[in-house]
């Protein structure tokens, strides 16, 4: 499967049916993580940004900040002191510090630098998993692929538990058309019983499945998500768009109608029921829905 070039990938915008890795990596860098984050939909600098927020606990007995501060590297300077166990300590603030370093800077653009400060922090610490974690995605963005799966492979060694990296893994695997493994990967995240959106996982294995054109399990990734949350609205537009593959246009009302009782209206969900509106004959319908997009997505 061929790949737009990473520069490309990183502008582009992608339909229900295909919206997985899909915020640009600067609205990824920006976001804060929650466990129920669709963390699949989301572009490289998003993730990046969600990437730290584990990362930001107190600091035991010893530290020089209670909360590290991407704003003050001089910081690091300030902490790393000889001797002992104190100074292994200190190595492990240094490691946090400057991968947190890293993904700001991947967030303002600076690609070079974020890579240098994440190589430094694994010199300080090469058991630090969320430096190893930053890594993978800044080598995903370059294109240097056997990198990036060396450094997934290793921060998923490191902490198994981190769903976030074996997500972005999946996703990592999915892009380059290896949907068995990304399968497996997002299916693992969904039964992982500390994962409290287990539906969002399998909307990601749904996106997934749907890219590589296996429609049927797609369906039954979006329904196995509607289990665990009926009124989740992506599963729903998801299910809807497939229906209108179909041409099943009274399905396609039935998922649309739900998912606007649960959240608000998009031009996606619009769109597919102009269309079948359209298709079923109710002009009236038809009107209203488009003075409704014209009014709300002019």
């Amino acid at each position: 499967m061929s790949r737009p070039a990473a520069k490309q990938r990183l502008r582009m915008s992608f339909s229900p049916s295909s919206r997985l890795s899909l915020l640009p990596l600067k609205q990824r860098l920006q976001m804060s993580f929650s466990p129920s984050s669709r963390l699949s939909l989301l572009p490289l600098k998003r993730r990046l940004r969600m990437l730290s927020a584990p990362s930001f606990q107190p600091l035991g007995r010893g530290g020089c900040m209670k909360y590290f501060s991407l704003l003050l590297p001089l910081l690091l300077v300030a902490c790393v002191t000889t001797g002992g166990e104190g100074n292994e300590t200190n190595l492990d603030e240094a490691a946090r510090t400057n991968t947190s370093l890293a993904m700001e800077y991947a967030r303002k653009g600076n690609y070079d630098l974020a890579m240098e400060k994440a190589k430094r922090a694994l010199s300080q610490n090469d058991r630090y998993a969320p430096a190893h974690s930053t890594l993978a995605l800044l080598y995903s963005q370059r294109g240097d692929d056997a990198e990036a799966i060396k450094h997934y492979r290793r921060a998923i060694s490191l902490d198994s538990s981190d769903l976030f990296t074996r997500n972005n893994y999946a996703i990592f695997e999915c892009e380059r058309g290896r949907t068995k493994e990304a399968l497996e990967l997002f299916e693992s995240v969904a039964r992982d019983k500390s994962y409290n959106a287990p539906d969002a996982a399998l909307i990601n294995a749904g996106v997934c499945a749907n890219r590589a054109n296996m429609v049927d399990r797609a369906e039954q990734y979006f329904r196995q998500a509607l289990e665990f949350n009926s009124a989740n609205a992506e599963a729903l537009l998801q299910l809807a768009s497939l229906a209108s593959k179909k041409e099943d246009w009274l399905k396609v009302r039935a998922f649309i109608q739900r998912r606007d009782r649960v959240a608000k209206p998009s031009a996606e969900s619009l769109r597919l029921a102009i269309k079948a509106e359209r298709n079923l004959g109710d002009q009236d319908a038809v009107n209203k829905l488009t003075q409704q997009m014209q009014r709300e997505f002019p």
